[in-house]
């Protein structure tokens, strides 16, 4: 054997030697690499669900918030009603004044009506 056939013997050696390090090495890095990004899945799911949460919670506040909301627009609702009715029985009430004072020979005072501006 010759010098290039020992120089071709040590650099076959030398690199099944870095072969077989970088097949020992390799496993661990891999290891190494899906733990981060386990840990990056859990850290992403962490944050999707504290963003849900909040969410959630908002709709919770929104929902008990559109709830107060209907059953004060349900009173406002039974009281305009109440003013209606009021006010017919008022009308009816004025019509029947006024025929009995004209009944009477009389003459009725005149209807004010407010301008619709003022409160």
């Amino acid at each position: 054997m010759d010098a290039s056939g020992i120089a071709a013997i040590v650099s076959l050696i030398g690199a099944l030697i870095a072969i077989v390090i970088a097949l020992k090495k390799t496993p661990h890095e891999t290891k190494e690499i899906d733990a981060r990004a386990d840990n990056q899945d859990a850290d992403t799911s962490s944050k999707y669900l504290d963003i849900a949460d909040r969410a959630a919670e908002r709709a919770l506040k929104l929902e008990e918030r559109v709830k107060e909301l209907e059953c004060e627009v349900n009173k406002l609702k039974a009281e305009n009603h109440r003013y209606q009715d009021e006010n017919l029985d008022l009308r009816d009430w004025a019509d029947r004044l006024v025929h009995q004072v004209q009944s009477l020979g009389g003459d009725p005072v005149k209807l004010r009506i407010k301008s619709e501006k003022q409160p």
